[in-house]
């Protein structure tokens, strides 16, 4: 509570400084910007009566006499100019700590969505990046396909070599997934070692190409993972359905994978190149 109250004080304190701040700069306003201009009109304004009266005109007269003898006009224009820069600069101010904190909202949301080692998306991120595509395809009666990844054998090579190198592992495995993506697939780590690619107008046939063509790629990679895939609709019209399809193929492939954890001799990945025998 005190901490609240000392934050709420100083929030307080911050704005009476602001608002004081555009009071002094509004007065300077009004007096080094709107007095000059208030004496050009006034002068403009004699020199058009004194031709519509056809009266002599004098300019130093005019300008001598523009404020003793027209305070009440001086007064309004001031106040105006004053209220005006006052109205001005506080909408702007306004408009900023609006801007700024939509920027950290949005900076928030995208870290929430954000898996913090790979920098792909989270589960949440590809939950969401699902329904929003999973919509699209059923309005307008598109393809997608949906490809479930895992890592074999991560805890073994965990166990082997450490943390540090198995979270490398999984950033060179996410490199080499996303070169292998298009730019508007969805890559996702979906768990521990778990990722999901979202692919849309990708059919069964072009599914199991990706996949051929992640496994190729993953050969440079110090593990292996298997994949299964779901296609819309021909495996199924929802989320849940699809996900259940592609994780059963995904263990089916995983019973048959042979793990090749161990360091590869021609592999120049951070992970490999340490272990490499000397």
């Amino acid at each position: 509570m005190k901490r609240l109250f000392k934050r709420k004080n100083k929030s307080g304190k911050s704005n009476k400084q602001s608002i004081i701040v555009d009071v002094l700069i509004s007065l300077g306003w009004a007096f080094l910007v709107g007095l000059p201009l208030f004496v050009v009109h006034m002068v403009l304004f004699d020199f058009e009566h004194s031709q519509h009266m056809e009266e002599s005109y004098s300019f130093i007269q005019s300008i001598t006499s523009s404020v003793p003898h027209h305070p009440i006009s001086l007064i309004l224009w001031l106040s105006a100019i004053f209220i005006a820069t006052f109205a001005i600069r506080r909408t702007f101010k306004q408009k900023l700590i609006l801007a700024q904190i939509q920027a950290k909202l949005t900076l928030s949301q995208t870290q929430a969505l954000t898996d913090g080692l790979t920098g792909i998306w989270n589960r949440t991120g590809f939950d969401k990046l699902f329904e929003m595509n999973i919509k699209r395809g059923q309005e307008q009666n598109r393809n997608f396909s949906i490809i479930l990844g895992d890592v074999d054998g991560l805890k073994d090579y965990n166990d082997t070599y450490g943390h540090p190198a198995a979270d490398e592992a999984l950033k060179v495995v996410t490199k080499i997934i996303a070169e292998q993506c298009r730019v508007l697939d969805g890559l996702a780590r979906y768990g521990g070692d778990e990722f999901a690619i979202f692919c849309i107008d990708i059919d069964q046939n072009g599914a199991e190409m990706l996949i051929e063509r992640l496994c190729e790629g993953l050969k440079k990679s110090p593990v292996s993972m298997s994949f299964g895939a779901a296609t819309y609709p021909i495996d199924g019209d929802d989320r849940d359905t699809l996900l259940e399809k592609a994780d059963i193929r995904l263990y089916a492939a995983k019973s048959k994978a042979l793990s090749h954890n161990e360091v590869i001799e021609d592999c120049e990945c951070e992970v490999c190149k340490p272990k490499r025998p000397l």
